[in-house]
């Protein structure tokens, strides 16, 4: 129904914002990897594009000023810019669009919905609250997988140290 806030009157429905705070849970699932085809993707791009994908349609069905100017427009289409000279000068181009695809375009692009769909406290909390969520349960799993290894006497502070299911993300843009 109608809502008495003017800053919720003047925002899109809830589904992209929704949307956003369950793609900032899934931040953690970076390393759930698989292919579409030829094209290699994660769990996080894949919900990050559908947040994406929903906002566009809402949009289209019901049109509303989009923020989009702002302090960090001029850098933002540098760093694109130079992201894209990066990439058409790397040795391997298909790995390079990869990292560029996952590292600056989409995180721009979830950005600017963002930006258009927390509008309020509220909202932004939400999306918060869907970050915490996520982060907690990778801390979780991992405090397990630790634990486990202290237990089982079996962790060695010389090597890195045991995770439950992420890397680093340098070691993941290997595997792209």
């Amino acid at each position: 129904g109608p809502t008495c806030d003017p800053a919720e009157a003047a925002t899109p429905s809830r589904t992209p914002l929704i949307l956003c705070a369950i793609a900032s849970a899934l931040a953690p699932a970076y390393t759930v990897r698989w292919h579409l085809g030829f094209y290699p993707t994660t769990l996080l791009e894949d919900a990050m594009l559908v947040c994406l994908a929903v906002f566009a349609v809402e949009h289209v069905r019901n049109p509303a000023p989009l923020l989009w100017r702002g302090p960090f427009l001029i850098p933002t289409l540098l760093f694109v810019v130079a992201g894209a000279i990066a990439t058409a000068s790397a040795p391997s181009i298909t790995a390079a669009l990869g990292i560029y695809r996952a590292y600056l375009l989409e995180p721009i692009a979830f950005a600017f919905v963002l930006v258009n769909v927390v509008r309020s406290p509220a909202r932004a909390l939400l999306v918060a609250g869907g970050l915490f969520a996520g982060a907690a349960v990778a801390g979780l799993a991992n405090s397990f997988v630790v634990a486990s290894a202290l237990a089982n006497h079996t962790c060695d502070v010389a090597v890195p140290p045991p995770v439950s299911s992420f890397t680093t993300m340098t070691a993941s843009a290997k595997d792209r």
